[in-house]
């Protein structure tokens, strides 16, 4: 049972809606306690890597992700892939708990970017102004560049900069885009800010240096804040 659990918790984490931040300070560890369960945890490990679990966690991941697809909130899937795992932890024998919260509800407006041309664009203030910023750096971890994502629309908008891209933080791209969180400093414009796939990033890097191309981006991005509404965070409790 100890092993379903721990399979099907990613697939509770990736619909959990939450109003709070997670501070990873404040977690209290008892390392004599961890050390005397380092036999359960082997356990747990071997067989979700090699024992009768292996590739259960993504197999059902598949399945979750195929099923709903987006869960974005105020969305039909989202509510609907909140009663799927309430019923899956039932079925495993789980007790469930519900928590409503509320939450200003997210919508993706209109949203295009046509590429024909671009000036080269670098990284200094006395050329930002008025110009699309585009932050591209080489992967190393995901802690030490998920900083561009966070604060790069703000970090362009204090030099005059009118929209930012953001390269997707991943080391391997399928030409699929990487999108997070984007926080916006109280101070400075709220430029729009977009995720930008690896490859889209290094080409338009690659143009930005030729001699014979100007590279020109044009960006209409749009979002809508809706009336606050209400949903649910599913709470699963494991007797021991």
């Amino acid at each position: 049972m100890i092993f379903k659990c721990f399979i099907y918790f990613i697939i509770l984490a990736q619909i959990t809606v939450s109003g709070s931040e997670f501070n990873c300070n404040e977690i209290s560890f008892n390392l004599e306690e961890i050390v005397n369960k380092t036999e359960t945890v082997n356990e747990i490990i071997y067989a979700v890597i090699n024992g009768n679990e292996s590739g259960v966690t993504n197999d059902e991941l598949i399945k979750f992700t195929d099923k709903f697809g987006h869960r974005f909130a105020d969305f039909d899937s989202l509510e609907l892939s909140i009663d799927y795992v309430i019923r899956l932890f039932k079925n495993l024998g789980i007790n469930v708990y519900i928590e409503h919260v509320e939450f200003k509800a997210w919508k993706r407006g209109e949203e295009s970017a046509i590429v024909s041309t671009f000036d080269e664009l670098k990284n200094r203030s006395n050329e930002v102004n008025g110009k699309i910023v585009e932050f591209k750096f080489n992967f190393t971890k995901y802690e030490e560049r998920v900083q561009y994502s966070y604060y790069g629309a703000s970090e362009a908008s204090r030099y005059g900069a009118v929209a930012a891209l953001i390269k997707s933080l991943t080391p391997f791209s399928l030409y699929t885009l990487h999108t997070g969180t984007q926080n916006y400093f109280a101070n400075f414009t709220r430029i729009p800010a977009a995720s930008i796939t690896s490859e889209d990033a290094e080409l338009i890097a690659r143009l930005s240096k030729s001699e014979t191309v100007k590279v020109e981006l044009i960006l209409r991005l749009s979002e809508t804040q809706e009336k606050p509404m209400k949903s649910r965070n599913v709470l699963a409790e494991v007797k021991g």
